[in-house]
């Protein structure tokens, strides 16, 4: 069972661990098919997720603790996050068009996620966190959805 954020901290970690492991099950699912078109979309979506990953991290570390230390549990209590864990979806029993619809619908609920976040912050610090990682949420989930829509034309 995954654990349930209370802090934007834990959020960050939760989901910084999330794009880490659907790197890691896209890399695999690649590995594994045939379709070259397949591989192809798998490896270039499994590239942005670590991206998203490492930019999560660099964010936390260039963050002030204390917002970090933002509770928001109300949020959690209503909407799980990440009900599931990557590793339980075998992506190999995915066509091309449903991994595309299931990775654009997991980034759908982070941007909302950190949307509500945004608009919900006390602080003007908590604040610009919570917008800083729904623009890059964002400005990721677009261009994967824009890659995607691409790959799907070739």
């Amino acid at each position: 069972m995954a654990m349930v954020p209370k802090t934007l901290n834990d959020l960050l970690n939760v989901t910084q661990k999330f794009h880490t492991e659907m790197a890691k099950e896209l890399n695999h699912s690649e590995a594994q098919q045939h379709d070259e078109r397949h591989q192809l979309l798998l490896q270039h979506l499994a590239d942005k997720e670590q991206v998203l990953a490492d930019t999560l991290a660099e964010l936390k570390l260039d963050s002030d603790l204390g917002p970090l230390q933002t509770w928001f549990y109300e949020y959690t209590d209503r909407h799980p996050i990440a009900a599931f864990e990557p590793s339980e979806i075998n992506l190999q029993e995915y066509d091309i068009d449903s991994v595309a619809t299931l990775v654009t619908d997991w980034h759908r609920e982070l941007v909302d996620l950190f949307m509500y976040l945004t608009e919900r912050a006390e602080s003007n610090s908590t604040q610009k966190l919570a917008r800083d990682v729904l623009a890059i949420e964002s400005s990721h989930a677009k261009q994967m959805s824009y890659d995607m829509t691409r790959m799907n034309e070739i």
